[in-house]
């Protein structure tokens, strides 16, 4: 059993102690987390919490059933399938991915037209395809897996200097929400990113959202949309 804060660097998850069918997280700083079971290597169900000062949060948990997920992890300028990336299913909490630690099942490989099949559980899921070599971003998304369902994510490729666009997203929520700007960035802390030059990028992973951001000559204007509008952003 694991607790993370999505919005912060994942890389200080707690974890539970389990006795029986119970679990308890001891001494959570306050704020709202994502908790999720892990058997095997695999995720078996997971949900939000948020953890307030002074008070005890119940979650329960129930094992969800399993379905077979098929893809096609593709470049999503030319179209063109991307073979050998890693792909894998997690959970999607409140738009999050839900932690994944200690050994994980094995991914599976996308073959030469870009295809792939995982096992996901029932719900949200976070769909995710890792191209080797770094030379693309990270390709997924969140879709429901109702029973055996197909999903297309794609991928962009990384551009040899990527512009200065004077904000960072967070590692793992979709939309991409913005966690660090630059003085004088017209986006503010925690705006989620639904659109660039008006395609929109509302389900893509945050990696895939900072990579076309990035791949705007120096010199270039992109227009940004978020919850609060269009926001026009210079890049240097």
């Amino acid at each position: 059993m694991y607790a993370e804060q999505p919005l912060n660097a994942l890389d200080d998850p707690h974890e539970a102690i389990v006795t029986g069918a119970t679990f308890t997280f001891s001494a959570l700083p306050p704020g709202s987390y994502t908790v999720d079971a892990m058997s095997g290597g695999v995720q078996l169900t997971g949900a939000a919490a948020d953890v307030h000062s002074g008070q005890t949060t119940r979650v329960t948990l129930e094992a969800r059933p399993r379905a077979t997920v098929d893809g096609r992890v593709t470049d999503l300028a030319t179209g063109a399938p991307i073979a050998g990336a890693s792909c894998f299913a997690s959970i999607s909490i409140a738009g999050s991915e839900a932690a994944l630690f200690g050994t994980r099942a094995p991914p599976s490989q996308s073959d030469a037209a870009g295809r792939f099949t995982i096992d996901a559980a029932v719900g949200r899921a976070r769909i995710m395809c890792k191209v080797p070599a770094a030379s693309y971003s990270e390709a997924g998304g969140d879709f429901d897996v109702t029973g055996p369902t197909h999903v297309e994510v794609t991928a962009v490729k990384h551009p040899s200097q990527p512009g200065a666009v004077g904000f960072h997203v967070g590692d793992w929520t979709v939309p991409a929400t913005v966690v660090s700007v630059d003085a004088g960035s017209p986006l503010a802390l925690g705006d989620q990113i639904l659109a660039i030059d008006g395609v929109s990028v509302a389900n893509f992973v945050p990696d895939e959202v900072m990579t076309i951001a990035q791949n705007h000559r120096s010199g270039s204007t992109l227009v940004i949309t978020t919850q609060r509008g269009n926001v026009p952003i210079a890049i240097h």
